[in-house]
């Protein structure tokens, strides 16, 4: 970490630190004490500009304590620049592992949940089918209809409140100490590597899910699920006597298992 000042680019603070000019815009924007030494953000036209001198003084503040770089031997100064690189590199490998699980879910939690909730909504359907039967026995077609509509949008209102399974998150990772041991640094690094290798992984082998595709796919089947019902009344109200008709259409409703 060498002792310039004035006003330099990224590129040039990331050298002057020690660390990847990709993880230094990463801390500028999560560490307040860091963000005061950026003079001027990047637009249109116009590159990020940075103090350097205050920028290496909250460096020095944040993780070596408040003993000026400059008082340090030459060995110490080496080994504190050393240990603090290992440390962002295992920062910025974290936060790809705790992007990654934030990502995704675990499809084995997700196709039980989804078994659960449709075994759900089966035996909801089925014990509504008796309550709509005697409702509907006897009624003409108009007051037939009228009657379906009002059932079947008082029973989608009970199904939206009534809770559902919950597929829980991956667990979060430990996180990592900026005073601890090069030694520890070292192993946080090769542990969040294996980590984030490992995650890659089960994404590949399908064993996690994208959780943004399992929402996006559940919206969409419960979507059809509800158009399917709610047009239920104008096929079966002709035929209000013919019980297993109105079942029939009912339970072909669901999305398969």
């Amino acid at each position: 970490m060498t002792a310039t000042t004035g006003t330099v680019s990224l590129r040039a603070a990331a050298k002057a630190l020690g660390i990847p000019p990709t993880s230094l815009s990463r801390l500028l924007e999560s560490e307040p004490s860091l963000t005061a030494a950026v003079v001027e953000q990047p637009g249109p036209r116009q590159a990020m500009a940075i103090n350097l001198e205050l920028l290496q003084e909250a460096w020095a503040d944040l993780h070596c304590g408040a003993t000026p770089v400059e008082q340090l031997s030459d060995r110490e100064r080496l080994r504190r620049e050393r240990q603090q690189r290992l440390y962002w590199q295992g920062q910025e490998l974290k936060q790809q592992v705790l992007a990654l699980e934030q990502q995704h879910v675990l499809a084995s939690e997700v196709a039980e949940a989804r078994k659960k909730l449709l075994a759900h909504l089966e035996h909801r359907l089925e014990s509504w089918l008796e309550e709509v039967a005697s409702l509907i026995l006897g009624l003409g077609r108009q007051e037939a209809f009228q009657t379906l509509s009002q059932s079947i949008h008082a029973l989608l209102i009970e199904l939206a409140d009534s809770p559902t399974p919950d597929v829980s998150p991956l667990p979060e990772e430990e996180s990592l100490d900026p005073q601890q041991s090069e030694t520890h640094c070292r192993i946080w690094l090769e542990h969040y590597r294996a980590r984030l290798h490992q995650l890659r992984a089960r994404i590949t082998s399908k064993e996690l899910a994208s959780a943004a595709e399992v929402k996006s796919k559940a919206w969409a089947e419960a979507r059809l699920f509800r158009d399917r019902l709610l047009s239920i009344p104008a096929r079966c109200a002709a035929q209000v006597d013919d019980q297993r008709t109105l079942n029939r259409e009912v339970i072909d409703c669901l999305p398969r298992r």
